[in-house]
């Protein structure tokens, strides 16, 4: 085989392997800008209340919109029963979407955040629900009767 034959066909088996590794790179960069994405949705915990019950008022900052990264809400909610309290921040959707300012944004939840912490302490004071986990193991549950009788 002749030295310039070898050198094309050595040549063309680079490129090959250079675009098989730069395919993995571009599968990397996307694999990791979609977790990058999906981390940015992810509701941000502020704080967690016990109840008197035993359950847990979870408090957090999370995006109120499906297609806006940002935190826009603080949101508590109980584990034990369906209490849950919303704060929105006052995002407006609508002048995010045409590159508007924010005129009334409750930037990082200064504002909204106290106001969330403060009803689910006060629920956590006073909520006697149990988590049913907790139920289920509770003995005697099952002696008694379905009708009330």
């Amino acid at each position: 085989m002749s030295t310039d034959l070898w050198q094309t066909l050595k040549n063309i088996g680079d490129g090959m392997e250079a675009r098989r590794l730069q395919r993995e790179a571009d599968a990397a960069a996307r694999t990791a800008a979609k977790a990058a994405e999906a981390a940015a949705h992810e509701p941000r915990l502020v704080a967690r209340y016990r109840t008197l019950g035993g359950g847990t008022v979870h408090v957090t900052e999370r995006n109120g919109y499906f297609h806006h990264e940002q935190k826009t809400e603080t949101h508590a909610a109980c584990s034990a029963c369906p209490a849950t309290h919303t704060v929105d921040w006052g995002f407006d959707v609508m002048a995010a979407d045409f590159g508007q300012a924010q005129k009334n944004f409750d930037e990082g939840g200064k504002v909204s955040t106290p106001q969330a912490l403060a009803w689910a302490q006060e629920h956590a004071a006073h909520c006697r629900a149990c988590e049913s986990d907790e139920m289920a193991g509770a003995e005697g549950i099952a002696s008694v009767p379905a009708s009330g009788t």
